[in-house]
């Protein structure tokens, strides 16, 4: 079998190492010029390679018998052998500086073989992707101690890899980082679901919806007066009242408060460790934030600066201001679900999502009447209260026949 190895090559003259443009000469027994014209015969010295190029190869290169440069070209070498199955690559070929093909890549452990042309595309994370035929390579601009990293999400420090989130290094064992914050992380080990945390004050809740699958729930972001649900990844499941307390169906209209299956804590459908919030525990949220920041409205602080649309509705004139979550809360419109006509909506049907892009309600233990749970609500319009948020309370509430979110806050 005949074997072509061969790299078209641009190079950058600030990576250059002082080569020349048509010498290199590698430690090997007997090495010489790669002058074309003194290129030998087939009786060359065993393991004399010849190459010529500005080339820097790292570490060992052991190739068996005889090698010699079949053809030579501007920016390109051709190594090619005299009979078959003369050329013998045994793990031994390591490429560990700049190689410079149309930018600065860096290759390592590849070797690309009998293919007669290859093609490089830029991508945005500081890599390239090299196309040869069937295969392909994505190559970063960056070595750490032998080893390519992505300059955009890691740095190079004392010879090892760390991790960074904007400027700040973190340990991907312990956190999560999106959107250049920080978020401590748990699994929830009933289904592996990954969740994100933040400690506001002193309550620690889900950075993120619950998305536990169950009977009554539905994926979140569902498009507006349709049946089509939304992308659980993103904003998690909406729950029933009852569903999201694991209670039967029956306390949608009748109140389950006093019995033995509200406890207090209430886990619900919460992972262990994490509960239902109740009325205080929003309080208590609220009040500690607009401590903090008192001249940022509540919602802008809470709400995701993405996937809201900030605009008036038929009953609310004014637009909300854009959210900045400045508390890493991270509130998303995830919108509702209704299994019930409602005389606000009454050409509702039945399993219809609502208002996907600019509303969201969260589920509280507490109940309002013996059909309605009280609840907190963001929205990207102001409501009457003149804000675009409600605290839940006693004397508000919000039917159990439409199904909403859930944020757990640990015990």
């Amino acid at each position: 079998m005949r074997y072509s190895y061969f790299f078209t090559m641009k190079f950058l003259n600030f990576y250059l190492l002082t080569l020349t443009a048509c010498t290199l000469f590698f430690a090997c027994d007997d090495s010489t010029s790669a002058n074309p014209s003194d290129i030998p015969n087939q009786a060359a010295k065993e393991d004399t390679v010849y190459v010529q190029d500005t080339i820097r190869i790292v570490d060992s290169l052991s190739i068996h018998d005889t090698v010699k440069v079949h053809e030579l070209s501007k920016d390109t070498v051709v190594i090619n052998t005299s009979n078959l199955d003369t050329i013998t690559v045994k793990d031994s070929i390591v490429i560990k500086d700049t190689v410079k093909v149309q930018d600065t890549i860096i290759v390592r452990d590849t070797v690309i073989k009998e293919v007669d042309n290859c093609t490089i595309s830029n991508n945005d994370d500081g890599s390239v992707t090299l196309t040869c035929g069937e295969d392909i390579h994505q190559l970063y601009e960056a070595l750490c101690d032998g080893r390519t990293y992505d300059a955009h999400t890691q740095v190079c420090k004392d010879g090892s890899i760390k991790e960074l989130c904007g400027n700040e290094e973190y340990n991907k064992e312990a956190y999560l980082c999106e959107n250049g914050k920080l978020y401590p992380y748990f699994v929830d080990t009933r289904d592996r679901q990954v969740y994100r945390t933040v400690t506001i004050g002193e309550q620690t809740w889900m950075a993120q919806n619950l998305n536990f699958r169950a009977d009554s729930s539905w994926c979140g972001g569902g498009e507006d007066h349709t049946t089509t649900e939304g992308d659980c990844n993103t904003y998690g499941r909406l729950y029933s009242w009852t569903t999201a307390m694991n209670i039967p169906e029956k306390y949608d209209t009748t109140k389950a408060e006093g019995t033995d299956l509200i406890q207090k804590p209430h886990r619900g459908l919460c992972p262990v460790g994490w509960h239902i919030p109740d009325i205080s525990e929003w309080k208590t949220l609220y009040n500690y934030v607009m401590e903090q920041n008192p001249d940022v409205p509540y919602d802008v602080q809470m709400k995701s600066d993405s996937l809201w649309e900030n605009k008036s509705t038929a009953d609310y004139k004014s637009a909300a201001q854009p959210g900045m979550n400045l508390t890493g809360f991270n509130v998303l419109p995830a919108g509702v679900r209704s299994r019930s006509p409602l005389h606000w909506a009454a050409a509702v049907n039945n399993g219809l999502f609502i208002n996907e892009s600019n509303i969201t309600y969260f589920i509280t233990v507490s109940e309002s009447t013996d059909s309605h749970f009280s609840y907190q609500t963001f929205t990207g319009y102001i409501l009457s209260n003149s804000h675009a948020y409600q605290v839940p309370s006693e004397s508000s509430g919000y039917s159990k026949m439409m199904s909403a979110s859930v944020r757990c806050i640990k015990n």
